[in-house]
């Protein structure tokens, strides 16, 4: 198992534009934190998955405002309702 490493440096190794993602962990604010230094990194063009291989998001571009499209797409996971 590779040693654990700071989460903007795993997404700068690992997550690359155009790529197919899932973004995981043991709560919600793991995958949170994920999508958002990709956000911060300008990483575009990702296809993100949920763990049962159901598309999540797919998007060409950045969202006008990417924290609300990250907001309501795991709103839309977990099932919350998503934007008002």
């Amino acid at each position: 198992m590779p040693d654990p490493q700071p989460l903007p440096g795993a997404i700068r190794a690992h997550v690359h534009p155009g790529a197919v993602v899932a973004l995981e962990g043991f709560t919600h604010l793991i995958p949170y934190a994920a999508g958002h230094e990709i956000v911060r990194q300008g990483i575009t063009g990702l296809t993100l998955v949920r763990p049962d291989k159901h598309i999540g998001r797919r998007s060409v571009r950045l969202p006008a405002d990417p924290v609300r499209a990250i907001h309501d797409a795991m709103a839309a996971i977990l099932g919350r309702g998503g934007a008002a």
